[in-house]
């Protein structure tokens, strides 16, 4: 956990000033620039370690976002907010982001950052803490062990939902095609399969459960068939 940095790792500019855990507040007032801050910002309420602040919600989400602060120091800082689409799109960039708060941010459509670049270590982790959206491991510009995907793909999944990001490990939408999600993760994972000319059988296998999914979209559908065909021949 960070608990000093200097002014501008945290709040940007040019400053120098050492700042210092929880609040990381600079003695000449640098904070983010206003430009930064939603015309409509509040504040809440938050404890650390037994003593309670009042803190702006912008300037916490700008803490988050710091490439400087640590999982734990975020999971606090987080803890007494209330997710909502605004939050989760703005958390889902934060490159320190616990991962049992990777579902806060699914659940509003937004894709965490930080799974696009998961380590296998890190993918074991997350297997641990949150199970049901380990299926982000997938997402990983790092090829996922085999046999740590069958458990993966073996497990209860939750919120799988698309766009399949264009890093992701050619080896990793093999997996992905056993899958089922929402038409979004579909049609943007067959898209990822064309855009690379992979086998053939892997994009007729990833159409077919597009094609058996609950939420499948016959619109999506049909054009994912047409870029099979157009990628393929028929």
């Amino acid at each position: 956990m960070v608990e000093r940095a200097l002014c501008k790792e945290i709040w940007g500019g040019n400053c120098r000033e050492v700042v210092l855990y929880p609040l990381f507040r600079c003695v000449y007032g640098h904070s983010p620039s206003k430009s930064d801050l939603p015309t409509a910002s509040h504040t809440v309420v938050v404890d650390w370690d037994g003593e309670t602040a009042t803190v702006d919600v912008a300037n916490l989400i700008r803490t988050v976002l710091s490439p400087f602060i640590g999982e734990k120091l975020i999971a606090k800082l987080l803890e007494n907010l209330e997710i909502d689409a605004i939050l989760a799109r703005d958390i889902a960039q934060a490159p320190n982001l616990p991962f049992e708060r990777f579902l806060d941010c699914l659940n509003f459509r937004q894709i965490p950052r930080r799974s696009l670049e998961l380590m296998v270590h890190e993918m074991l982790s997350l297997l641990e803490v949150s199970p049901k959206v380990s299926w982000l491991s997938g997402y990983s510009k790092n090829e996922v062990p085999d046999t740590l995907w069958e458990i993966i793909s073996n497990g209860e999944n939750e919120a799988v939902i698309g766009p399949v990001p264009d890093s992701v490990a050619d080896s990793n939408l093999e997996k992905l095609a056993e899958l089922i999600g929402d038409p979004v993760f579909h049609h943007s994972l067959i898209v990822e399969i064309c855009r690379r000319s992979l086998p053939k059988t892997l994009a007729d296998a990833a159409y077919e459960r597009f094609r058996v999914s609950p939420n499948v979209d016959k619109w999506d559908l049909r054009e994912s068939h047409e870029l099979i065909v157009d990628t393929y021949g028929s």
